[in-house]
């Protein structure tokens, strides 16, 4: 049995995180404070969270964070690399074969590049296509 700090309980060893810096291998507070106080403060601090979140999804996907792709939307003046429509939010354009990141897309540029899967003949072909009519 431990005693709970947060909610002054004593509870089953069970009920507590592992963490092996306190002196019994236990956390001070048990599962459900420490649930408790995450979700107050996901609660509380909701624009925090999205950029952590934000930013660990750009490194994970892409390889860059949230300042690199700052830049690049300065660069660009906010302006998709492809269209140059001003936009507020780009997407990050990618190689899929090399993962290399390339520029900032709107939505629209990111899909028709998807769509076609990159491929450079097909898209002359589309150019063919439309110049004839």
């Amino acid at each position: 049995m431990k005693y709970c700090t947060k909610c002054k309980k004593t509870k089953y060893k069970k009920s507590f995180h592992k963490d092996s810096y306190k002196k019994d291998g236990l956390r001070y507070w048990c599962k459900d404070c420490v649930n408790e106080y995450a979700i107050n403060r996901l609660i509380t601090n909701k624009e925090y969270v999205h950029k952590l979140q934000r930013n660990n999804d750009l490194k994970k996907r892409y390889g860059i964070n949230q300042k690199k792709y700052n830049l690049m939307y300065i660069d660009q003046k906010g302006k998709c690399a492809i269209c140059g429509l001003k936009k507020k939010v780009l997407v990050v354009d990618h190689s899929h074969t090399t993962n290399k990141v390339r520029k900032l897309l709107c939505n629209r540029c990111n899909m028709v590049l998807g769509q076609i899967k990159e491929d450079i003949k097909l898209l002359k072909n589309i150019e063919i296509y439309l110049k004839g009519f």
